[in-house]
């Protein structure tokens, strides 16, 4: 896979990116600590960006277990993705049943509340895994791939637009299909032009993502053409700042902790369109402290030599 996108290495700006997409659907929920306008108004779409992104990494966990029995190699793929959420997804989870079950006789929901799509990000790896092993051959399985996306796309677009699986699959279809697209070594003068064209997506985006409620299709655009192109082009730049990593590792405790600020809200004690600060607070301390514990235990592991089984997020 050298010639590929993957890398073994964090890029910075993928952690950036990360950040910024968990901040635009706190905003979307209403737990920012400024009220919702009618700018930035699809945050939905984040989640799709996050499908997108673990497509990316995706295929290369594939093909290290297409051989191996399928139960030990989607479980190698489900632990090596759900380990390092720990806690936070415990008590997350925790927070959305307590509101799921106090919920009931008004509501029947998701039982997983703000985190329904950790059911997909489970399930549709597992799916994939399961053709490819029936597939083998690697190139036959990507046709299936971009087929299988093509048509959940077309459904949730048109008649299954509550099913998350459908965006599951062509989310990761489509982060998989990325990946294998050998990297863009375009240079002038040694210097890389796909920073360049990186920096035109990201202006594209945060416009386009300001004022998508008022552009026709605006969905369409990023996820077939904004979202894949941005993951692509920054792939092919190396980028290492630690500030971004840090505000990377905060991203999934800033989605994770919001079903706490939904089950605040539904005992009245506080209220989104109201106590936005309040809410805000309660997240991002919660999100920091959780942040700061991951890094001593990471830290301790370290010092100790042992195994570094629990990263940050």
């Amino acid at each position: 896979m050298n010639d590929t996108l993957i890398k073994s290495n964090r890029n910075s700006l993928i952690e950036l990116y990360r950040f910024l997409f968990a901040m635009w659907v706190v905003y979307y929920h209403g737990y920012f600590f400024l009220p919702k306008t009618s700018l930035f108004s699809h945050g939905y779409l984040a989640v799709d960006f996050f499908f997108i992104l673990t497509g990316l990494f995706l295929f290369k966990s594939l093909e290290l277990v297409k051989d191996m029995p399928f139960f030990k190699g989607f479980w190698s793929i489900t632990w090596k993705k759900l380990k390092p959420l720990g806690i936070t997804l415990i008590i997350s989870l925790i927070f959305a049943q307590i509101y799921f079950w106090a919920n009931v006789p008004n509501d029947i929901g998701d039982p997983f509340g703000f985190m329904w799509y950790i059911e997909w990000m489970v399930v549709c790896p597992g799916i994939y895994l399961a053709l490819y092993k029936i597939i083998k051959d690697k190139n036959i399985f990507l046709i299936w791939v971009a087929v299988i996306s093509i048509i959940s796309y077309i459904l949730y677009q048109t008649v299954c637009d509550h099913w998350g699986i459908l965006r599951g699959f062509y989310g990761m279809g489509i982060g998989m299909i990325i990946s294998t697209i050998p990297k863009n070594a375009w240079k002038i003068k040694n210097f890389n032009v796909n920073i360049i064209f990186t920096f035109i997506i990201i202006i594209s985006t945060f416009v386009l993502a300001m004022y998508n409620g008022q552009i026709q299709n605006a969905d369409h655009i990023f996820l077939i053409l904004l979202f894949p192109a941005l993951l692509y082009f920054t792939s092919c730049i190396n980028c290492h700042f630690a500030p971004f990593n840090i505000l990377g590792g905060l991203s999934f405790g800033m989605y994770a902790y919001q079903t706490l600020n939904r089950l605040l809200e539904f005992y009245g004690v506080y209220n989104d369109k109201q106590d936005n600060l309040q809410l805000f607070a309660i997240l991002m301390s919660l999100t920091i402290v959780d942040y700061i514990v991951r890094l001593i235990i990471r830290n301790h592991r370290k010092k100790q030599n042992l195994p570094q089984d629990i990263k940050v997020n």
